[in-house]
């Protein structure tokens, strides 16, 4: 009998560093997964607001979109800290038809406007990327969606820069009038493109959160 607690003992002596491991690995995993799931929150925010940005300035904002970014924000509560008109947002009833047409028909009218420019942030994730050291402890299939939701971060942050170089032409005196149309209208391309892709970003982070 005495043996075989010995050998019990033995055993133990040898398994307890890797139960030890496994057990602090979970921890570390669950910590970690918190801290990139706050953050990709704060990225959906910002995000999900950007097609009511773009859509009014061009006239073509509709129900779908309108809808879209309800869903995405809790009934427009995160738009309390954007600069938007709250109240307009708060105000919306998409289950009458009536009511959402005379909205939409005012949002476009009030928001087109000739050649809009905006300034569009890039998105930073730099709380994520600092703990990618870590990501071996990940589940795979966390990593796989985390992985290309960041390579559609890089895409969205590559546009946005590409816009502001096409808004800074606009400002060229020496450029044609030709060449200014070409440029008006890249910089209308990538504005929906950029609408787009916080679209596809919002609905990949929904994947994940």
């Amino acid at each position: 009998m005495e043996a075989l607690y010995i050998l019990l003992g033995w055993l133990l002596g040898i398994l307890s560093p890797g139960i030890t491991k496994r057990i602090s690995d979970y921890y570390k995993k669950v910590a970690l997964e918190r801290i990139i799931i706050s953050e990709l929150k704060d990225v959906k925010i910002r995000l999900a607001g950007i097609p009511m940005r773009v859509h009014p300035a061009y006239g073509t904002l509709d129900r779908g979109i309108l809808k879209w970014v309800q869903e995405q924000t809790h009934d427009f509560v995160d738009f309390m800290s954007e600069d938007y008109d709250v109240e307009r947002f708060t105000a919306v009833n998409l289950e009458d038809d009536n009511i959402v047409a005379g909205i939409i028909r005012d949002w476009n009218r009030d928001g087109i406007r000739d050649n809009p420019a905006f300034h569009f942030k890039k998105m930073e994730i730099s709380i994520i990327d600092s703990n990618l050291i870590n990501a071996e402890i990940l589940d795979n299939n966390f990593l796989t969606k985390l992985l290309e939701i960041k390579f559609q971060i890089k895409t969205y942050n590559e546009e946005v820069q590409s816009v502001h170089e096409y808004l800074k032409m606009t400002f060229d005196s020496n450029m044609t009038d030709d060449n200014h149309r070409i440029v008006r209208q890249e910089i209308r391309n990538k504005n929906y493109f950029i609408s787009e892709k916080a679209i596809y970003i919002v609905k990949k982070i929904n994947h994940i959160i």
